[in-house]
């Protein structure tokens, strides 16, 4: 009966993003073409990590993780620096293409710097 509510609510999560999708995109969209590129892909890429993180929280609480089995959230927390680095690289090669990435740059290095630091507080390696 558990599973079968979790695989509920994972259909139904996927569902209402999927029915409201271009719609957040409009909106997205709108939100984003008022400011010049600098800082539209600042706050893309602050946006993505607050998705990120939200959604690593959602995915926690549908399947949490056990005393030895890391859940799907705690999965996407151990992936963290993995895509910071794979997203720098991506805005490093976009850096030599345009300029308007500088930003972010700095924002995917403050994220690894957070990681880092996490990691040396809580000890977690």
């Amino acid at each position: 009966m558990y599973i079968r509510t979790i695989s509920y609510l994972e259909i139904q999560l996927f569902w209402i993003i999927q029915e409201n999708a271009s719609m957040i995109k409009h909106a997205l969209g709108r939100i984003f073409t008022g400011f010049n590129g600098k800082t539209r892909n600042a706050l893309f890429t602050g946006l993505s990590y607050a998705v990120y993180f939200v959604l690593a929280l959602i995915l926690e609480n549908l399947s949490p993780s056990g005393p030895c089995t890391p859940g799907l959230g705690a999965l996407l927390i151990m992936l963290w620096p993995f895509v910071i680095w794979l997203l720098l690289i991506i805005d490093i090669a976009r850096f030599f293409r345009r300029k308007e990435v500088g930003i972010s740059i700095m924002i995917h290095i403050l994220m690894f710097l957070i990681f880092l630091i996490l990691i040396n507080k809580y000890s977690l390696i």
